[in-house]
């Protein structure tokens, strides 16, 4: 029997491929040598997957207002807007990352050649960083569909899948923001 269709498997699909950044992530694979002008590279799986794993870090932390941009050089640049603060993740060709950190369109934060571990650590620490109280609430949808049903089961009679993910942040001042 295929594990989906099994109504008490223990594990968390969380496929954010209907997330439009998401999906533009995945877009870039599309992209061939030339695609800027005669001379954009074509992107790595590597890097299309270093990419969604930050977007879905940011994603799972609550802060989904996000875009995604492909550089001509097989860079991916992964943003989050939260309030006053921008976020721009951006992953070379060499697998670094810098991070850059805005507050009101001024540079409060720049951190160069990262490793990816480091930039999901730094991901991780974002809530404490940016709120003075926080919560991540998930809203689930229960629906009625018997056996086949590729939703996880709540009951016997319902199951229920991630229809949004939300952030409930008391944000700190800007001005107290430490770096």
């Amino acid at each position: 029997m295929s594990p989906i269709y099994f109504p008490y498997q223990p594990f968390f699909v969380a496929s954010s491929e209907f997330d439009p950044t998401e999906s533009k992530i995945l877009n870039f694979k599309s992209l061939q040598d030339g695609w800027h002008y005669q001379e954009g590279v074509a992107f790595s799986d590597a890097a299309i997957q270093d990419a969604l794993l930050v977007h879905r870090q940011i994603f799972f932390k609550g802060f989904t207002r996000t875009d995604a941009f492909p550089g001509p050089n097989g860079e991916i640049q992964v943003t989050m807007y939260f309030e006053a603060h921008y976020f721009q993740f951006e992953r070379e060709s060499s697998s670094l990352w810098n991070i850059t950190h805005e507050v009101d369109d001024k540079e409060v934060e720049f951190l160069e050649e990262k490793n990816i571990s480091l930039v999901v650590d730094y991901i991780n620490a974002l809530n404490a960083k940016l709120c003075d109280t926080f919560d991540v609430y998930l809203n689930l949808i229960g629906t009625g569909r018997g056996r086949g049903s590729t939703t996880w089961r709540s009951n016997e009679r319902k199951g229920a899948y991630l229809s949004w993910v939300r952030t409930v942040c008391s944000p700190l001042d800007p001005q107290f923001v430490s770096t």
